[in-house]
C-alpha cells in the first residue's frame, strides 16, 4: 500500500523546538497556525494544452494509494488520524500523550471503527529532560512480539528500527540540515544491507529535488515537488509532483484552524 507522498515531504521540511522535550506534531508535519484538522487528497495530475487537470486515482490495479486525514489537539500532537482508500475510510487510529507531550498510548481501529491493536510507549530523556528515544510496543495478540523503536537527537528522529521480537526486521536512518530538513534517508534490509537510499535538496523557489537510489547507488526514481499554492497561513494548498520531470500526481490540502 502507497502512502500519501505528501506524508514523506511534511516529515521532511521541519522547524526547531526550543520549549518542549520534542517537536510538536505540527512542527514535525511543517505546519504553521493553530491547525485543528488537515486532509490531504492524492490525485492523478495530466497536463492538457498547458492546463493541469486531475483525476481520482484508480486502486484497482494492484497499488494502493491512502488519503489522509489528521486531527491536532490545542497542543499541537496528532490526537486522531484516518485513513481512507478510495473515499471509504479504512484504518482510524487514536493517540494519548502525558503533560510532556510523549505520547503513552496508540489504538488501531478498523474501518469498522473495531479497536485491533493498541501499543503503549516507553519514553527516555537526556539529562536536560529532551527526548531521546522512544519505543512503541504492540499489545494485541497478533502483533504482540512487535515493537518499534526511534532515535533521537536534537529532537529529530535519527534512526528508527522495527523489530520482531528480539530481531530487527527493518531499519532507517536519517540526516538533517543545519535547518532541521531532512536530506538523507537510509533503509536497510534485515541482514543490515542497504536497501534504498533517498536523497533530498532544497531551493529558495518552493522546490524540493529527491533522487532515489537502491543498494547499489544507482539513481532508479527521480522526483520533484512545486508547491504553486499556499493559505493565509502560509500553509501549502497544493502540490505539483514531477517523476522523471513528467508531471504525475497532484495533491492538495483542506486544513482548518482553531
Amino acid at each position: 500500500m502507497k502512502n500519501l507522498y505528501f506524508l514523506l515531504i511534511l516529515f521532511l521540511v521541519t522547524s526547531c523546538s526550543k520549549e518542549n522535550v520534542r517537536k510538536t506534531d505540527l512542527e514535525v508535519m511543517n505546519l504553521n497556525g493553530k491547525v485543528k484538522f488537515i486532509k490531504v487528497f492524492q490525485y492523478k495530475a495530466i497536463l492538457k494544452n498547458g492546463v493541469i487537470e486531475k483525476e481520482k486515482i484508480d486502486n484497482s490495479k494492484g497499488v494502493a494509494y491512502v488519503d489522509n486525514q489528521f486531527f491536532f489537539n490545542k497542543k499541537g500532537m496528532i490526537q486522531e488520524q484516518r485513513e481512507y482508500l478510495s473515499d471509504k475510510l479504512n484504518h482510524k487510529y487514536l493517540f494519548y500523550y502525558d503533560k510532556d507531550l510523549n505520547i503513552t498510548k496508540k489504538e488501531y481501529f478498523n474501518s469498522l471503527g473495531e479497536l485491533i491493536n493498541e501499543s503503549n510507549f516507553e519514553n527516555i530523556h537526556n539529562s536536560n529532560g529532551e527526548l531521546i528515544e522512544e519505543k512503541e510496543i504492540m499489545l494485541g495478540e497478533q502483533f504482540k512480539s512487535n515493537w518499534v523503536q526511534k532515535i533521537f537527537k536534537d529532537k529529530n528522529v535519527i534512526k528508527k528500527n522495527e523489530y520482531l521480537d528480539t530481531e530487527i526486521y527493518k531499519s532507517y536512518e536519517y540526516q538533517y540540515d543545519n535547518n532541521g530538513n531532512r536530506i538523507q534517508e537510509n533503509r536497510y534490509n534485515k541482514d543490515g544491507t542497504l536497501s534504498i537510499q533517498i536523497i533530498t535538496s532544497f531551493n529558495d523557489n518552493n522546490r524540493i529535488k529527491e533522487i532515489m537510489l537502491d543498494g547499489k547507488g544507482e539513481i532508479f526514481s527521480q522526483k520533484r515537488y512545486e508547491f504553486p499554492k499556499f493559505d493565509s497561513h502560509k500553509n501549502w494548498k497544493t502540490i505539483l509532483i514531477f517523476k522523471n520531470n513528467e508531471l504525475t500526481n497532484l495533491i492538495e490540502f483542506e486544513t482548518e484552524y482553531y
